[in-house]
């Protein structure tokens, strides 16, 4: 079994709200691919019980955590956004994954993450299912000329910043959307 959700799309704030979480809020939810579960927990839930059928999933979710612990800010970004390289990622790796990371996992993660770090080192936000889409998505992307505009969004600090960039694309966007749709 692969990963299959490298990153969880849904915003978890919403819920958070509604839930009014606190030290006594105890949840249950899917790994997914980890987001929301340390969201609820930067957010104040007293306890958050991940599960997932698929076991790699929640092998995710530990090397998320283990590098939280383990990591830089900068190594960490480095080694789970889209701006990072292989080398880098490979060196990041190397440095620390024996010594910092790998004993912070448990036995089944290890076993995962001892055989599949090329997924990290090949960019995490590319593997599995949604990696596969986000390709796809990338490929169309570029066939539509719409590839600057993601570069451009992911240099953007503000959400002002993001909405000059998309405005200088609806036209194209709205072309896509109808052939797409």
């Amino acid at each position: 079994a692969k990963i299959i959700y490298n990153v969880s799309w849904e915003d978890p704030r919403v819920d958070c709200d509604l839930m009014d979480l606190n030290k006594n809020s105890s949840i249950m939810m899917l790994t997914s691919a980890g987001c929301n579960v340390l969201d609820y927990v930067i957010d104040g839930a007293g306890e958050v019980v991940a599960v997932d059928l698929n076991p790699r999933q929640n092998a995710l979710l530990e090397m998320k955590m283990a590098c939280i612990q383990a990591l830089s800010y900068e190594d960490f970004w480095e080694l789970f956004s889209a701006a990072g390289e292989a080398e880098v990622r490979r060196q990041i790796l190397n440095d620390h994954y024996v010594k910092d990371i790998r004993p912070a996992l448990s036995d089944q993660a290890r076993a995962f993450w001892d055989d599949n770090q090329h997924e990290l080192v090949n960019g995490i936000l590319y593997a599995g299912m949604s990696g596969l889409a986000a390709r796809g998505l990338m490929y169309v992307a570029w066939i539509f000329g719409l590839s600057s505009l993601i570069d451009g969004v992911k240099e953007c600090k503000t959400i002002e910043e993001q909405k000059a960039v998309y405005a200088q694309y609806s036209t194209r966007i709205s072309i896509v959307i109808a052939i797409v749709h």
